[in-house]
This record gives C-alpha cells, sequence and structure tokens, in this order.
C-alpha cells in the first residue's frame, strides 16, 4: 500500500487461528441441546509494528447432520423436522454484547406427509442437511485493542451448539422420537489494521548527515 506524503499510512496484518474446530461430532437426542465447547486461539498483535487503529474478527463455521424419526406410537404420524444449531465466540470482556455470533436453521427434513405416513414402529432418516455461515466484525473500542496487543495469544471461548425441533401430527399413544447425528466446525482469522511505527524527523536527519559522512570519506578514499 503506497503512503502520500503527509498522510498516514495504513497496513493490515493477519492470523488465522491455531486452534480450530474441526469435524467435531454434535449429536442430539429429541429436543435435547448438543455442545461443543473449545477455545480460538490467535496470535496478538505486536506494538514494535505500530499503532493498532482497528480488530477485524472474521469467524465462519459449517455443519453437516442426518436426522432419525422414529415413530414410537401405537398409531401412525406425520410431520416435518429441522436441526438448530448457533455458533458463538465470546472473550466474556471488553466485547460483551458485540460478540461474533450466527444461527442456522437446516432444510426441513419432512419425514412423512398425510397421504404417506409414518407407520407405528418404522423409522426413517433423512440425507445429510448442511450449512455454513460466517460473522465479520471490527472493533475499534480501545479496552477490544488492548486485549489484543502483545506478545502472545488470545483465546476466545468457542461454543456451538445444536438442537431438533419437530411438527408431528400423530394419532394413538405413545410418541415420536428423533435424533441427530453430523459434526460441526469453526475456524477464525483476526486482521489488524495499524499504522506503522516511522522514524522521528530527528532520527531521519542525523540517518541523512551518517549518509553524507559515509559518501564524504569514500570519496576521499577514492583519490
Amino acid at each position: 500500500m503506497a503512503a502520500n506524503a503527509g498522510v498516514a499510512r495504513a497496513d493490515l496484518v493477519s492470523y488465522v487461528t491455531s486452534t480450530p474446530i474441526t469435524s467435531v461430532p454434535i449429536n442430539t437426542t429429541g429436543g435435547t441441546a448438543g455442545a461443543i465447547d473449545s477455545n480460538l486461539t490467535f496470535q496478538k498483535f505486536d506494538t514494535s509494528l505500530g499503532t493498532l487503529n482497528s480488530v477485524e474478527l472474521l469467524l465462519s463455521s459449517g455443519y453437516t447432520a442426518a436426522i432419525t424419526v422414529t415413530n414410537n406410537r401405537t398409531g401412525s404420524t406425520y410431520g416435518t423436522t429441522k436441526v438448530h444449531i448457533s455458533f458463538f465466540a465470546d472473550d466474556y470482556g471488553p466485547i460483551g454484547a458485540d460478540s461474533p455470533q450466527f444461527e442456522k436453521d437446516s432444510q426441513i427434513f419432512t419425514f412423512a406427509t398425510v397421504g404417506a405416513p409414518l407407520a407405528a414402529g418404522q423409522h426413517v432418516t433423512s440425507g445429510l442437511l448442511s450449512d455454513t455461515g460466517t460473522s465479520d466484525i471490527t472493533y475499534t473500542d480501545q479496552a477490544v485493542l488492548d486485549e489484543f496487543t502483545g506478545s502472545d495469544v488470545f483465546s476466545l471461548s468457542a461454543q456451538i451448539y445444536d438442537y431438533c425441533t419437530m411438527t408431528e401430527h400423530g394419532s394413538g399413544s405413545g410418541s415420536t422420537s428423533r435424533t441427530t447425528a453430523g459434526e460441526a466446525s469453526m475456524t477464525g482469522t483476526v486482521i489488524y489494521d495499524y499504522t506503522p511505527t516511522t522514524p522521528e524527523p530527528a532520527t531521519m536527519a542525523l540517518l541523512g548527515l551518517g549518509l553524507v559522512g559515509l559518501i564524504a570519506r569514500r570519496k576521499q578514499a577514492a583519490k
């Protein structure tokens, strides 16, 4: 990025998390939520590069799951079901309410219809249901910048939750169960926008004088 005379120059440096959540199983039974608790660790901004202006936190996640519906009723049933999944990352500090998060609903799985219901004792499994999502937030608050500044690393607490919802029309006694089997992933990149450190005018003048002296000595040696 070129700099114009008299205009502060901004540069970018980015780091991908060193601890991505990769293809971790996330399973549920009924409406009970499944959960993944982990951390996303990032290299902090090195102040020797300059002055930090902003921190951009880009998270991306995805999941793949299949739902199995089992009719434990004495009569038939039909309806739909889907997976709801939530992704969160939190510092439990200055980021606070601005923590990156997003939620996704899978495609709706129609496990049976009124004209072709699921009979008592039968079960059916969906095909693979999948989706991806992203969150991109830029922070300029000084408390957040301080949190991401230093020579070591910084970790965000990362969670993935899922549960399976169902709309059912059943007959007879008993209930209809559903289980979800799948896996989820989450990764992230932090991008630091900063103004590079530039030498003070006095330092530049001393460097200039030193260069002039070096040239003069070389000319004298060449005579």
